[in-house]
This record gives C-alpha cells, sequence and structure tokens, in this order.
C-alpha cells in the first residue's frame, strides 16, 4: 500500500522491491501481483535466482501486469552454487 501511495514521497531514492522467491509459488505470484501495477516501481529483486527460467518468467509478469511503457528491472541475487554454475545463462536471459 505504502509503495503505491501517492502521496508517499521517496525523494530520489529509486525504488526496488524484493518479492518472495519464486520457491514459495503463490507467495511470489500474489507479491508480483501487489507491485507490479504500482507506477512508481522501478526495480524487482528477485532472490534465490538458480536458472534463467527464474528471470524469464518475472520478465513474462512484468509485461503482463505492466504498461507497455514502463521500464521495471530485475534484480537477480545469485545465493546458491546452482545459481552460480548457472550464472552465465542467467545473465544472458531476457531480463528486463
Amino acid at each position: 500500500k505504502t509503495l503505491c501511495d501517492p502521496l508517499q514521497d521517496f525523494g530520489s531514492a529509486e525504488l526496488c522491491v524484493r518479492i518472495n522467491s519464486l520457491d514459495t509459488r503463490d507467495l511470489a505470484l500474489r507479491d508480483l501481483e501487489a507491485v507490479l501495477p504500482c507506477d512508481r516501481l522501478q526495480a524487482v529483486v528477485l532472490p534465490k535466482v538458480e536458472s534463467a527460467s527464474d528471470v524469464i518468467f518475472v520478465s513474462r509478469m512484468i509485461d503482463a501486469l505492466c504498461e507497455d511503457t514502463r521500464d521495471v528491472r530485475i534484480i537477480a541475487a545469485i545465493e546458491s552454487a546452482m545459481g552460480f554454475l548457472n550464472l552465465r545463462e542467467i545473465a544472458s536471459s531476457k531480463a528486463k
């Protein structure tokens, strides 16, 4: 609610939101559905990324739930050995 409140002033700070990891399924989806409609959002922090498919999923959600003119970036947090092993694939995935 605070994020989307037009009266809330964040100054010149970049507005990023960390969502639940995709392995929580419904929680992550609800997080995305809650924050992506906010036109002040600049980036989504995606924790525990282990493959390019994680980034691609969030990218598709951004495309589906945001206006075409908005540029919402994805900040992929690599927190496991699997994520590190797949880093090249993750970095070259179609991300925002």
